[in-house]
């Protein structure tokens, strides 16, 4: 018994009516490939409008940079306990520690991590408080660093923005000595007599505008925090002393 559908032609789709027959089916409206076209022309216009230049699934918008940072470093900690207990003794004094860095050595293991330039002091005491009943501990806190942040959006979903913004720096002669990355954000912190070169070498990778470029800082300028007195109680504990590096 023959059908009573038509035969159907190859590369052209059909729909069935209720009264079985068929008629061929609507060219794609908005809602196919129209909306392809809609996506890519209103990202287009909102890149205009925003002013941002777009990579491979992100859009780059501003370079930024503060002094609103200091560094510190931690090591010869004998156990991931001790980690534990440094974390501890900054969060007790209200201190936040950013773009944590775990250290492995022979000798123990390194901690470092970023924290607001104003809680410094309050975390170089509470360190020298907590520091661990064995071994040797040496603490260093460096305040002659910067911050780098470069702003836009969807950058973990895009494979190059990273592997850039690594690229401009090393270009310069710039070492990343911490480092965070979120969808809207790259964050990273480099010394800050070499901040003038990174800001430059970023803003020409990325094509977007940055922040005021400052001088080079003077060679005399300070490189280090000025070391807490200790307190009377923490000396007279029986621990081992608290090598302090000054850089």
């Amino acid at each position: 018994m023959r059908s009573r559908h038509p035969p159907q032609r190859r590369g052209v789709t059909h729909a069935v009516t209720t009264t079985g027959r068929t008629r061929p089916a609507p060219p794609p409206g908005p809602g196919a490939a129209g909306a392809g076209n809609h996506r890519r022309v209103s990202a287009r216009r909102h890149r205009r409008a925003s002013g941002g230049r777009q990579m491979e699934g992100s859009i780059i918008r501003r370079l930024t940079h503060d002094h609103t940072r200091v560094l510190v470093s931690v090591s010869g900690l004998p156990g991931a306990a001790d980690v534990a207990a440094v974390l501890a003794a900054v969060g007790r004094v209200g201190a936040v520690a950013e773009m944590l860095t775990l250290l492995p050595a022979p000798d123990g293991t390194g901690l470092s991590f970023v924290t607001a330039r104003s809680d410094g002091p309050s975390v170089l005491v509470a360190l020298a408080e907590s520091r661990p009943a064995g071994g040797t501990v040496s603490v260093r806190c460096r305040d002659d660093v910067a911050r780098l942040t470069l702003h836009g959006q969807g950058i973990r979903a895009d494979p190059q923005v990273l592997p850039r913004f690594q690229h401009a720096l090393h270009g310069v002669g710039v070492t990343t000595l911490a480092m965070s990355v979120s969808n809207t954000l790259v964050e990273a912190v480099c010394a800050a007599d070499v901040l003038h070169r990174a800001l430059r070498s970023l803003a020409t990778a990325f094509g977007c505008e940055a922040s005021p470029v400052p001088a080079p800082a003077p060679t005399h300028r300070p490189r280090s925090l000025p070391l807490p007195a200790a307190r009377p109680a923490v000396a007279a504990r029986p621990v081992p002393p608290l090598t302090i590096a000054r850089r």
